[in-house]
């Protein structure tokens, strides 16, 4: 059984409609003759066993991954009173947020903002929200980034209803929502750890600590930089990142090592070429990057098919007993 969505796809909310999209998918179709209002996906948790360490904060030992269904649209109470604003979101895992007095009401989970057909259900889910909550914007805030279709739609709409738009940075918003969901209204430190990171000036952010507050931020350490060879290719092999970081330690690359049997003698020399010369080389500072090298030197995954595969499989390798860390030095200089 299927949520009623090709990948990348919102849900299908009507008869014809699912006939048309997913007739290629499904070997048979359950239909109902009532009509569905809006599109809701399924939420995601993550549940941890009673006495894990790692549920300190999750009441009943959940933590809620993706609020969708059965979780939204459910308010998070601010430390003061706004004016009714709507944020756009960005553009991977898109959600929007619609404020009414002292709460900020998130939506359910929207999905990548990568086609027509999902920029639709986020317009229907904001119209939506609006007249649930009889809210009409006197703002709109948007992502720094110009090309995503959120950040798109919420100037538009600004220009067309004559409020303002007001840019805000990814990792800023993210610590700023830790921020006002735990009711802080002081400087905090906040890490702002991604897997896709953020392109700036040919750098991409991903893990960063962030002094900051409601109002701005300061970037005071971020992890070091290291090459992604290929741009966005490289996310789907591992192993690509994995020889890169090795590159740019000066490890050499040995037999032995997992990524490296994924290459012939030609792809090897290509690679090292390519870092060398900083050919298509971008530079990332993301954490999620960092993991997807491990990962392959740990023999886990060399490809991935999915978002965050290596990650999730190398993660479930962990022995759960085990409570000790591992002594190291940091390289010098």
């Amino acid at each position: 059984m299927t949520s009623g969505n090709l990948s990348e796809e919102p849900i299908a909310t009507g008869n014809h409609e699912a006939r048309a999209r997913l007739a290629k998918l499904a070997d048979a179709f359950l239909m109902h003759n009532r009509e569905i209002h809006i599109r809701y996906d399924d939420s995601v948790v993550r549940v941890f066993e009673a006495g894990s360490s790692s549920n300190v904060d999750c009441p009943l030992s959940i933590c809620p991954i993706r609020r969708s269904r059965g979780y939204s649209p459910f308010p998070v109470k601010l430390p003061w009173v706004v004016p009714p604003l709507l944020a756009a979101g960005s553009e991977l895992k898109n959600t929007f947020c619609i404020t009414n007095g002292n709460y900020a009401f998130l939506s359910h989970h929207i999905g990548d903002m990568e086609n027509y057909e999902t920029l639709k259900s986020f317009e229907e889910g904001v119209e939506h929200f609006e007249k649930l909550f009889r809210v009409r914007p006197v703002a709109i805030a948007h992502d720094l980034h110009p090309n995503y279709l959120a950040t798109r739609y919420a100037l538009e709409r600004a220009e067309h209803e004559n409020i303002p738009a007001y840019a805000i940075q990814h990792h800023h918003a993210h610590v700023a929502s830790c921020m006002a969901e735990h009711g802080l209204d002081e400087p905090v430190i906040g890490v702002a750890f991604r897997r896709n990171g953020i392109w700036r000036r040919r750098r991409d952010w991903g893990g960063e600590f962030l002094v900051a507050d409601y109002k701005s931020y300061q970037r005071s350490v971020h992890l070091e930089y290291f090459p992604l060879p290929g741009g966005d290719a490289a996310i789907k092999k591992p192993a690509r990142i994995a020889l890169a970081l090795l590159w740019m330690l000066g490890l050499e690359w040995i037999e032995e090592l997992a990524p490296l049997k994924e290459y012939c003698t030609e792809d090897r020399v290509t690679l090292q070429v390519q870092l060398e010369k900083k050919i298509n080389t971008p530079l990332t500072s993301s954490m999620g990057r960092l993991f997807d090298a491990a990962a392959a030197l740990a023999g886990v995954r060399q490809k991935v098919n999915y978002e965050g595969q290596a990650a999730i499989e190398f993660e479930a390798l962990a022995d759960p007993t085990e409570g000790e860390g591992y002594s190291f030095e940091g390289r010098s200089g």
